[in-house]
């Protein structure tokens, strides 16, 4: 069984799509992949629902289908906050240089925000990002 290809059984592919889609829900994903609702006994639903993923083509291609998901979305995620830095310091070196205090400021503000350098988490921030460094970084770099 290559848990990257599609399982042979339609329902069980859709049991599986389900499940990740509705992020683990056994319930949820037995009866949106089609299966009986056990004339209302969810129990029942919730047995044949944990029984289905026992199995090991299954456990195996909800296992991989979720990775996958898991890395595209944090790729995503990943990108997105490296590029509003990118962004955000090009706009406040724009600022600086030209003497706009006010928008510098903000500028400094909001990459404080997003580096979680604010009032709400200020005794949580990791003391291994050296911020002045990043920002060093961050300056040095052609954007």
């Amino acid at each position: 069984m290559n848990p990257n290809k599609p399982l042979h059984s339609h329902l069980q592919e859709k049991f599986v799509q389900e499940l990740v889609k509705n992020k683990g829900n056994q319930r949820q994903a037995y009866l949106g992949a089609g299966y009986s609702n056990q004339k209302g006994n969810m129990d029942l639903v919730d047995q044949k629902a944990s029984r289905l993923l026992s199995e090991v083509k299954v456990k195996s291609r909800y296992e991989y289908l979720y990775n996958k998901m898991n890395k595209v979305a944090l790729d995503k995620v990943q990108w997105t906050v490296d590029d509003s830095l990118r962004e955000l310091m090009e706009a406040y070196k724009t600022a600086k240089d030209s003497g706009q205090l006010k928008y510098w400021i903000g500028g400094v503000k909001e990459i404080n925000n997003m580096m979680g350098f604010n009032a709400k988490n200020i005794n949580t921030v990791n003391t291994e990002l050296n911020y002045a460094d990043y920002l060093k970084e961050l300056e040095g770099k052609k954007f």
